[in-house]
């Protein structure tokens, strides 16, 4: 066999021949080990994220981790936060079996001994050589002679436990909004919400409604298109409800106003295009001649000739 190497300068992995030649690893094993070392440290690694990477099945990848975890090189461990109370996986990944890992190096250098002087041994400190530099003033005050007398030591107080008090419990979602929750875990099975995520996601399912929309509207807005790798249903849903909300309902203008009940004038026969009903039936034209009669006779006498 020949092998063509290359010089790294970035993007490798030095990984131990041990490990590599481990002969109680088999190949599927192996490779996912290889491939979770080749990580930063603090990515998230599980079945379904290996699984995403690359054509090996969940059921493979699933083998090959249990082989990690009784070879020594995987391990998870659970425990409840104690702030939120949700259950925490922490997983731990070896280069070598953990049997087989050194011994973290614990001894550190000694700190620099200093003397112990007893308090009989405190005196005032004897005259020295002066400091080079500016020549201050004389400085003043009592000469102490003897032992300098310790300082009181304060008592020791007792530690105070303080009760955590538990988080409140989530309001429920309203009869609407618990509607189309139910209506989107039953259009996808990934859409199935915690207590907390339903809590957040029902206020902006209300203002949908209060817009105007319909639960199918809400719905499809929420699940067309959904992506094949779904990881955080409760963010997807979120962004898609505030982006996409649609504009609150504006109120049409009013009808106009039927026509008069006399359409046309008695006198002229000119149509009334007025709003309200003219009580007497007459054109404004008309109403002026009638309520003036000391008009002259040729004030509505047309001055151009009449086309024939």
């Amino acid at each position: 066999m020949r092998i063509h190497r290359i010089a790294h300068k970035r993007d490798y992995t030095v990984l131990s021949n041990k490990t590599l030649q481990d002969p109680t690893l088999s190949f599927n094993a192996l490779g996912i080990l290889v491939r979770m070392l080749s990580r930063r440290d603090g990515r998230v690694v599980n079945v379904r994220t290996l699984a995403a990477e690359g054509p090996t099945g969940r059921d493979a990848v699933a083998s090959g981790l249990r082989e990690l975890k009784a070879r020594g090189y995987y391990f998870v461990e659970t425990a409840p936060d104690p702030d939120t109370g949700r259950v925490l996986s922490t997983t731990d990944l070896y280069e070598r079996p953990r049997a087989d890992m050194p011994a973290p190096d614990t001894i550190l250098a000694p700190a620099p001994v200093r003397e112990a002087v007893l308090p009989a041994q405190r005196r005032s400190p004897a005259a020295g050589n002066p400091e080079p530099g500016k020549t201050g003033t004389t400085p003043t005050g009592a000469i102490t002679t003897g032992a300098v007398p310790n300082p009181p030591e304060a008592a020791p107080t007792a530690a105070v436990r303080t009760k955590r008090t538990p988080a409140a419990p989530p309001p429920p979602p309203g009869p609407a909004a618990a509607a189309v929750l139910h209506h989107l875990a039953a259009t996808d099975h990934r859409l199935i919400l915690g207590a907390r995520d339903r809590a957040t996601i029902a206020p902006l399912i209300d203002r949908w409604l209060a817009n105007g929309a319909t639960q199918g509207q809400i719905i499809s807005a929420a699940t067309l298109g959904l992506p094949a790798d779904l990881r955080c249903p409760a963010g997807l849903l979120t962004h898609r409800l505030q982006t996409k909300l649609p504009p609150p309902p504006h109120t049409l203008p009013a009808p106009p106003r039927p026509l008069a009940d006399h359409p046309e004038c008695h006198t002229c026969d000119r149509p009334l295009t007025t709003p309200e009903p003219a009580p007497d039936g007459l054109c404004g034209d008309c109403r002026h001649i009638r309520d003036n009669p000391l008009l002259p006779p040729d004030h509505w006498i047309f001055t151009e000739p009449l086309p024939a």
